[in-house]
């Protein structure tokens, strides 16, 4: 967190004068190889001090992290309106081939008018 915090004041100080900005930032909140769960509430935080959008990969959380199997933000009690992207391939929880990718509708408006099929 403490590398991600001087980053972030960073990229701030160098681009004081831009208006409008595009920050993400893409966490695997559930690392793979160790198995140890990102601070989602302290990213939020940062996200609004900074003013950054938050991808969420939910592959290794969703179906299996909190009471209802919704993932990080049901185990870490974060609404998940507070995350811009989620995302998550299903072949670990759910046994299938596929994967989503979903937000809030201006984000996913975004994402349809995007991609190269349409």
């Amino acid at each position: 967190m403490e590398s991600l915090e001087r980053t972030l004041e960073k990229i701030t100080a160098q681009n004081k004068r831009v208006k409008k900005l595009r920050r993400y930032v893409v966490v695997e909140f559930v690392y793979q190889n160790l198995g140890q769960i990102a601070p989602l509430d302290k990213i939020i935080k940062s996200k609004e001090k900074y003013r950054f959008r938050v991808l969420l990969d939910e592959t290794n959380s969703f179906g299996v992290l909190g009471r209802t199997g919704r993932g990080l933000t049901g185990y870490c009690g974060v609404p998940i309106e507070k995350i811009d992207i989620v995302t998550a391939a299903m072949g670990h929880a759910l046994a299938t081939e596929g994967g989503f990718c979903t937000g809030n509708a201006r984000v996913i408006d975004h994402q349809v008018c995007s991609l190269w099929t349409f």
